[in-house]
């Protein structure tokens, strides 16, 4: 079905992106942070972008060195917050505000 489809797919995804951060995290936090900084500069504005951008992020909570994690969601979490003082209007904020809740309870959860 395509509900057992998409779990799949997901569960692949999840798992590419962490073996991906573990091989090099180095080169895949400059990924996300050059993605995140094309949200806020609104080269790559987009709800979807935002929501895939994050669920990239909370897929690999858990999974790197505690230290690593830190920075890298303190990273993320400001790059958000400025995303929000940077929002032209009111119906970018429930959306950017919803992905930053859903990257730290993500990453709570993994701990």
């Amino acid at each position: 079905s395509d509900v057992y489809k998409r779990q799949v797919h997901g569960e692949i995804m999840k798992e590419l992106m962490i073996n991906l951060a573990k091989l090099d995290w180095d080169n895949m936090k400059s990924v996300l942070v050059q993605k995140l900084e094309s949200q806020l500069d609104g080269t790559e504005w987009s709800f979807d972008n935002l929501n895939t951008l994050c669920w990239a992020i909370g897929s690999i909570a858990g999974s790197l060195p505690d230290l690593d994690e830190k920075q890298f969601l303190i990273i993320a979490v400001r790059t958000l917050l400025n995303l929000v003082a940077v929002s032209y209007t009111h119906l970018t904020l429930p959306t950017i505000y919803s992905v930053q809740i859903s990257v730290v309870a993500v990453s709570l959860k993994k701990k």
